[in-house]
C-alpha cells in the first residue's frame, strides 16, 4: 500500500529535516511498516512553490539531496529507491500569467542534479502531460499517465517486470486504461 504524506502548494523547506512535515513522514512511515509493511520506495512529486523564487529554484539539488539522505537514514533505508516527478511546462506558463517570473527550468535542472547524485534514485518526465482548466494541475488523464511513469520507473528500480497498457492496446489512446480499484 501507500502511505500518503502529500500537502498540495508545500515548500521544499518544509520537508527538509528541520521542517515541520519531515517528523509526520517518518512517524507514518514507521507506523506503515509497524503493521509488517515494507517500504519499497518514495515517490516526490514537488517543487512547484519553488518555481517562484531564484534562490529556491538554485538551491533545490542541494536540499533534496539533505532532505532524501536525511529521510532515508531516519528511516533506515539508504538504498530506498526515491523517485523524483518533474514540474510541468504549464505550471511556469501558469507562474507568468499570475504575474510571476517562472524557474520551473531550474528546478527541473536541480532535482535531476539532485537524482543523479542520489543513489538508488530515478526521474519521470511529465512532457506530453496536459495541464488541468486550472492551469496548474494536470488533466484527469494526464494524471492517470503519470501514475503510470511513477509505476514504470519503480518497479525498474525494483528490478520487477511491469506491464502496464500501451498505445497500442487501447486503439492508440492508453489514457483509456484506468486502474481497477477494488475495496
Amino acid at each position: 500500500g501507500l502511505v500518503p504524506c502529500a500537502v498540495g502548494g508545500s515548500p521544499l523547506s518544509r520537508w527538509e529535516p528541520v521542517g515541520d512535515f519531515s517528523s509526520n513522514v517518518v512517524e507514518r512511515t514507521r507506523a506503515a511498516l509497524a503493521t509488517g509493511g515494507s517500504l519499497r520506495g518514495i515517490l516526490w512529486h514537488q517543487g512547484e512553490a519553488a518555481s517562484w523564487k531564484r534562490g529556491n529554484a538554485e538551491s533545490y539539488a542541494r536540499r533534496l539531496t539533505n532532505m532524501v539522505t536525511q529521510l532515508r537514514a531516519d528511516l533506515g533505508v539508504k538504498y530506498v529507491p526515491f523517485i523524483a516527478g518533474e514540474v510541468g511546462d504549464h505550471y511556469g506558463a501558469s507562474i507568468e500569467k499570475r504575474g510571476g517570473k517562472s524557474f520551473v527550468d531550474e528546478v527541473n535542472r536541480q532535482m535531476k542534479s539532485a537524482v543523479a547524485k542520489l543513489p538508488a534514485a530515478g526521474w519521470v518526465s511529465v512532457k506530453g502531460l496536459g495541464p488541468g482548466p486550472d492551469g496548474i494541475h494536470f488533466t484527469t488523464e494526464s494524471s492517470y499517465e503519470l501514475g503510470r511513469r511513477y509505476a514504470r520507473e519503480i518497479l525498474r528500480w525494483q528490478s520487477i517486470p511491469c506491464q502496464m497498457p500501451e498505445d497500442e492496446d487501447y486503439g492508440g489512446n492508453a489514457a483509456a486504461w484506468r486502474p481497477q480499484f477494488t475495496a
